[in-house]
């Protein structure tokens, strides 16, 4: 279904194909007896069919905010990987967030809701309904990144670094990533992803 997305970029098409990605991901997935943890760090887990919605939507997101097409299975493969790293990253980011009570407030995450269904509209032409359960689906998503986005800024400004200086600003914000990564107890299994 992503693959497809990406492919047929008609306005009308990427309207349905977004409807028909979040429908989709609403529908659970089955594995048989089993769906495997993907990724663990400390308590917090994800199994494969949670890893597979967050992608999927992330996908979604990243289209509309890009415009940029991906091309081949192989592409989505080496993306589903890197994600995987990410999702931990973010994990570990979202966890000290947490440890800190840094929060986001719910007319920030409904202006980002707003922002995001109008880009849908410039973009596109057309902004399509949601369900209630597609709607938290990107809320939570949209909540998740604007805590990232808030947790980075203030570990930059307790860092003294330049907001401007992006290379520094990204060096250290991987080391702290890395720190807490060998600090806690995560477990990755890209091998389960398929």
């Amino acid at each position: 279904m992503t693959a497809f997305f990406y492919k047929h970029r008609s306005n009308q098409t990427v309207i349905n194909c977004l409807i028909c990605l979040l429908l989709s991901v609403a529908i659970p997935t089955v594995f048989g007896d089993e769906d495997p943890i993907v990724l663990q760090i400390g308590n917090s887990q994800m199994t494969r069919s949670e890893f597979g919605q967050q992608f999927d939507l992330a996908m979604v997101m990243s289209a509309v905010q890009d415009a940029t097409p991906i091309k081949s299975g192989m592409q989505i493969r080496d993306l589903r990987e890197r994600f995987l790293q990410n999702r931990v990253a973010e994990m570990l980011l979202l966890q000290l967030a947490s440890q800190r009570n840094i929060t986001v407030s719910e007319p920030e995450i409904n202006t980002a809701v707003t922002d995001y269904l109008d880009g849908l509209q410039q973009q596109y032409g057309a902004t399509p309904a949601f369900s209630a359960d597609e709607d938290l689906r990107i809320k939570t998503y949209l909540h998740e990144q604007l805590i990232l986005r808030k947790v980075k800024q203030t570990l930059i400004n307790e860092s003294h670094l330049s907001p401007t200086d992006a290379v520094g600003t990204s060096h250290y914000i991987n080391d702290l990533i890395q720190k807490l990564r060998t600090q806690s107890d995560a477990h990755v299994y890209p091998e389960l992803l398929d």
